[in-house]
């Protein structure tokens, strides 16, 4: 009868807070977030305070700014689905800087980046011009960028730029992963001089011509685009199944362009 009696007690508790005014849920939770907040903002000044030893995570945070004494992350730095909305000037990452779904639009043309760079679905319109070559991989997809810096030379990784307003390439560029830039509406030449050690992907983009000494190690995909259209339309007698193999490799290297797999039109 007790237990009973206890249970009936509980029951009644928890059908009165179910209908208590939601005023005290918010209050709860606000402080609990603040909470989380100060304990982030206390570990970031312990991390800058013992040297910016290693990597820095902030993946998700609550945070919406990094603090202006941060000038030194001795790892990659990942924002990715945070609310940080900038970068603090004259900021060196060691290793790769990671911003993808963040409010983040600029990043300074004082940071120093050591590794890879992923700005997938951000406002950034252009990278430091003073970059010649990433160390990773770099990921721009449904990003604003437009055109990588003049003077970039290399891209150690893989370089997924597809579903962009991408319309430029610096010549002579090396891409030592794949290579993919498809559904790419701005881009009608690739750049001189541009070597990829994987596969090249331009399917569904606006390619309209070949550049000059075009080396692809791997495979090279250009369904769907003007280009295509253009080699079938001159092969009258073929179609697109026998425009494939050892003949279309045979027909682009005599254009300059070397592939070392196969070609997909």
């Amino acid at each position: 009868m007790v237990i009973l009696l206890l249970i009936m007690i509980k029951l009644k508790d928890i059908l009165l807070e179910s209908t208590a005014p939601d005023i005290f849920v918010p209050r709860r939770m606000e402080d609990r977030m603040e909470r989380y907040k100060n304990t982030i903002e206390r570990n970031l000044q312990d991390y800058i305070k013992n040297g910016s030893d290693g990597s820095l995570s902030l993946r998700s945070t609550l945070l919406r700014e990094l603090p202006s004494n941060l000038k030194y992350v001795g790892g990659y730095l990942d924002l990715q689905f945070s609310n940080i909305s900038k970068l603090p000037e004259n900021l060196t990452i060691d290793g790769s800087l990671l911003i993808a779904r963040t409010p983040i639009a600029e990043i300074p043309e004082s940071t120093f980046i050591g590794g890879g760079i992923n700005i997938h679905s951000t406002k950034v319109s252009k990278l430091p011009s003073k970059l010649t070559r990433i160390n990773g991989h770099l990921t721009t997809t449904h990003s604003q960028l437009t055109e990588l810096p003049p003077n970039l030379e290399y891209i150690a990784g893989t370089f997924y730029g597809s579903d962009s307003p991408i319309s430029k390439l610096p010549d002579n560029l090396t891409v030592e992963g794949d290579l993919n830039l498809q559904r790419t509406l701005m881009l009608t030449k690739l750049p001189d001089n541009l070597t990829v050690g994987g596969d090249l992907k331009l399917n569904w983009s606006e390619l309209s011509e070949l550049p000059k000494n075009l080396n692809v190690n791997g495979a090279l995909e250009i369904r769907e685009t003007p280009l295509a259209k253009k080699i079938v339309d001159e092969h009258p007698d073929f179609t697109r199944q026998q425009l494939t193999g050892n003949y279309i490799i045979k027909y682009l290297s005599k254009h300059s362009v070397n592939v070392k797999t196969y070609v997909s039109i």
